[in-house]
């Protein structure tokens, strides 16, 4: 009689991380082609300025810079199709993580003239992991206007962006 092995699949073993490459496949590669770059870019305008015959030299080899990086684009781009972004999870994270929102209150309860907003906050949420819960009951309890209460509430750390929009040009 012949026993058949089963294969069992753990849920930790699916989610292990291929490391992907961005870089060339040699580290000589790469610190050929760090040197060539330094050294033209510190060389080339000096021996212009002092009619320099050692430009061409230096010259010549700008091809292989220009190689290197051309290999480098090819393993960033390669790189980049091999990442899976994977939306559900994002949003799991986002959602467990509520005390992103903790710069929101502050910057509310800042507005409201609360001097010691960031020692609030800290004792909140510093070292801890804060569900929606304790957040909806800590905003309820904050001797804050009405409508800022609300803005608070209906905020979530996926809709949360802050200022960023306005730091960043998004074109």
């Amino acid at each position: 009689m012949v026993k058949k092995k089963l294969k069992v699949r753990l849920a930790h073993q699916q989610c292990h991380i291929k490391l992907i490459r961005f870089s060339l496949k040699k580290p000589k590669e790469t610190w050929d082609f760090k040197c060539t770059i330094k050294f033209s870019i510190s060389k080339l305008p000096i021996s212009r300025m002092q009619r320099d015959l050692t430009d061409s030299t230096t010259l010549r080899n700008q091809g292989t810079a220009i190689a290197h990086s051309y290999l480098s684009l090819k393993n960033i781009i390669k790189g980049l199709n091999r990442i899976e972004v994977i939306i559900s999870q994002l949003n799991n994270e986002l959602n467990d993580n509520q005390e992103v929102l903790a710069e929101a209150i502050q910057v509310i309860l800042r507005k409201s003239g609360r001097q010691n907003a960031y020692e609030t906050l800290k004792k909140l949420s510093r070292g801890k992991k804060i569900n929606s819960k304790e957040l909806t009951i800590f905003i309820n309890s904050l001797n804050i206007n009405r409508d800022d209460k609300k803005t608070l509430l209906s905020i979530n750390p996926k809709s949360y962006i802050g200022l960023s929009s306005k730091l960043v040009d998004i074109q």
